[in-house]
């Protein structure tokens, strides 16, 4: 009978040599994304963005950006921007630090431990300036002014209040403070007063809207109602109500404005503009006018009574004829999400982000790709990119698969072919113009003519749903899913792995799945390290056995990618592990690159460029060469064999040689359980185990010396 074996490779490490300094270049692509807040300076705004400062000029839309990359701000996400009295712009970043402008960069500002916490994730979510020159700011931690001289703080442990995270501020024309955390509050000199009056509508269990306009407060909560306070009576418009929205209703209150004929309009999501007539909220079609399509973050009017709209990377001016369109900043990609990174056949970078857009980089530009599914339906259902064999781009989506032949797209869906699903989640290129296109757990292949479906109704498939798909160079499919399942098919027969028949462990499994250029497949095991198939031979490299300069619990691997060298990238949060599989490494992580954050996948360009899609941005790594890493010290490893194959009463284990340590062999029946347990001295190479006693039937044989675990599967006869 044959037999194969499975063994664990690779020895625990010993005498890691110190983090290589990394000889590539870095270059990273970031956008503004979105507009958090503005100031309006008159000839120009203060834009304050997810990845830096702009500084947009009015007649002509030009800027200036500022980001961490190209000045001293403290961090890119600045989520609010305001002016003193002297005109000096300052600005606070999500993560809780202040700046101001001196002219020509950014100088940051000590903050008291009040505004922070070591117990919880620092948020800060604006700053203001009231007509005294104080500053406001408000954090998670509560509401915090400071006047000159001192820092007051308002929340719970000051003031009794139910007062957490401060979202939003307003300034009355009478000296009265308003601000929202769960509850609104009006301050009044020293006097606190709560204005909610247990009115489920005007709490908020999130960031929340508060605006003056024309001496009345406007509140939004996330999703509740739009309320209007004024004179000390609040008039409440709940949000889905089709009395107070009979046309549209919306889910999200954006901004609200004083149009220059003295009306209210309110930007909301979905719907656009909204104008206030007889106390329900219609179209304003007027003021919207091109503006109706888009999703803005603000529409304001200026004192030139122009209306402005800030909508992703963009800015827009709507004069009396005409709606003039802009970037924030002339960067690359639209949205720092960055999913997935592929190259085209003609060299072109084509970018996924989590919102969905398509970017690509042609001949150093960064150009937004139009595809089909933009116009498909109004929530975005592009699942994922792939380049096949000939450099054609294709998309997944919820529409069925898309490919992009240089000039048009063409569709392939149930409906106009005989693709047998609606949608597609995944999608893999074998050899000869095979095609694989897998849904959540199903899988359908493309032999070149025709679409062939399999199911868990008519294959070993089972309900769970899938985590990767691979096909090697020989043409076979892998699939791994969320339960621990691995499933192999070629030649139309399918097998099925998992941890009761197979060395995949019952925990901690992640399932991304790669080739090597050996056609060596790797799978990632989380705390388990990697699994590496090559043929019938099985092997788990602990996660001990794999180089990390950093705390064990911070070694889960995630996700891995393999480059054309056989260099072996794993995804780690933080950090990136480069190994070479065998006794060389490197590390990337925050204190050596700009890798601040999760790799969701990675690229090998033809010039050997490694790309990298975080979630936030996308970096280029120029010269990764194997002459980076640095070598590491393993032991030899030493291999044990058994016999005889099956076996009655007695199994006899040898080594190749003696063994350098004390270990333990054990018996393991084909469901995974513990039925025995010896162990063995240090210098042993052949050593009996009684096994007459086991029912026949599969079983495995497993050595553990502290340094390495092996295994051999055999049967009991």
């Amino acid at each position: 009978m044959m037999t194969r074996t499975f063994s664990f490779l690779c020895a625990l490490l010993i005498g890691l040599a110190a983090l290589p300094a990394q000889t590539g270049e870095w270059e990273i692509f970031r956008s503004p994304e979105q507009v958090n807040d503005y100031l309006d300076m008159g000839d120009y705004f203060w834009l304050a963005t997810n990845n830096g400062v702009s500084r947009l000029q009015k007649d002509d839309l030009s800027s200036e950006f500022w980001s961490i990359e190209n000045s001293d701000l403290p961090s890119g996400h600045i989520q609010s921007i305001a002016v003193d009295q002297a005109g000096t712009a300052w600005i606070g970043t999500y993560d809780v630090e202040i700046a101001r402008w001196t002219g020509d960069d950014w100088e940051q500002i000590a903050l008291p431990e009040e505004l922070k916490s070591d117990n919880a994730q620092n948020r800060l979510y604006f700053l203001e300036f009231d007509q005294e020159d104080r500053l406001w700011v408000g954090t998670h931690t509560g509401l915090h002014r400071f006047d000159g001289l001192e820092w007051t703080t308002w929340n719970q442990s000051t003031t009794g209040e139910f007062i957490g995270d401060v979202w939003a501020i307003a300034f009355g024309p009478d000296g009265k403070v308003y601000f929202n955390s769960f509850f609104i509050y009006e301050l009044d000199g020293d006097q606190l007063t709560d204005l909610s009056q247990n009115d489920f509508h005007l709490l908020s269990y999130g960031e929340a809207y508060l605006t003056m306009q024309d001496n009345n407060l406007w509140f939004a909560s996330p999703a509740n109602s739009l309320a209007r306070y004024s004179e000390g009576e609040w008039t409440i418009f709940p949000l889905f109500d089709s009395e107070y929205w009979p046309e549209v209703m919306p889910s999200e209150i954006r901004s609200v404005a004083m149009s220059p004929q003295g009306e209210v309009v309110v930007n909301a999501d979905p719907g656009g503009l909204f104008r206030l007539q007889d106390n329900a909220w219609m179209p304003a079609n007027d003021e919207q006018s091109e503006l109706a399509e888009l999703s803005m973050e603000h529409y304001f009017f200026d004192a030139a009574e122009r209306a402005w709209a800030f909508f992703g990377t963009q800015v827009s001016r709507q004069d009396d004829a005409e709606l003039l369109v802009a970037p924030i900043a002339e960067l690359s990609i639209r949205h720092n999400s960055v999913r997935q990174v592929v190259q085209g056949g003609d060299g072109s970078i084509f970018t996924l982000s989590g919102n969905k857009l398509v970017d690509r980089y042609h001949d150093g530009q960064w150009e937004p790709f139009w595809t089909p599914a933009d116009t498909l339906s109004t929530f975005s259902n592009i699942q994922e990119i792939e380049v096949d064999p000939e450099g054609h781009l294709w998309i997944t989506s919820f529409a069925g698969l898309f490919r992009w032949d240089g000039s048009a797209w063409e569709q392939i869906s149930s409906g106009n072919s005989d693709y047998p699903f609606t949608f597609a989640y995944r999608l893999e290129f074998g050899s000869n113009g095979q095609i694989w296109a897998s849904t959540n757990n199903s899988v359908a292949w493309f032999d070149g003519q025709h679409w062939t479906a399999y199911t868990p109704a008519n294959s070993i498939l089972t309900d769970n749903s899938f985590k990767d798909m691979v096909v090697d160079h020989n043409g076979v499919l892998w699939l791994t899913n969320y339960q621990r399942e691995l499933f192999r098919f070629e030649n139309g027969n399918w097998q099925l792995f998992t941890p009761a028949n197979s060395i995949i462990p019952d925990d901690y499994w992640s399932g991304d799945l790669e080739v090597g250029p050996d056609n060596r497949l790797w799978i990632s095991l989380g705390y388990n390290g990697l699994l590496t198939i090559d043929g019938a031979d099985w092997s788990i490299i602990p996660i001990e056995a794999i180089p990390f300069d950093g705390d064990l619990t911070n070694a889960y691997i995630y996700s891995l990618h393999i480059d054309d060298q056989g260099l072996i990238y794993l995804v780690r949060n933080p950090g990136l592990t480069v190994w070479d599989g065998a006794g060389e490494w490197m590390q990337f992580d925050s204190e050596n690159s700009p890798l601040g954050s999760y790799v969701y996948s990675m690229l090998s360009d033809e010039e050997e460029n490694l790309w990298m899609a975080t979630n936030n941005g996308l970096l280029k790594y120029t010269d990764v060469t194997t002459t980076d890493l640095v070598e590491i010290d393993q032991p030899a490893s030493v291999h044990l064999r058994a016999f005889p194959n099956p076996a009655i009463d007695q199994l006899t284990v040898q080594w190749d040689r003696p063994t350098a340590a004390e270990g333990t062999l054990q018996i393991i029946d084909g469901r995974g359980r513990l039925l025995q347990t010896k162990a063995v001295p240090a210098g042993t190479q052949t050593q009996q185990l009684s096994v007459g006693q086991f029912p026949a039937g599969i079983y495995y044989l497993r050595w553990i010396d502290g340094r390495r675990q092996e295994m051999w599967k055999w049967v009991k006869g």
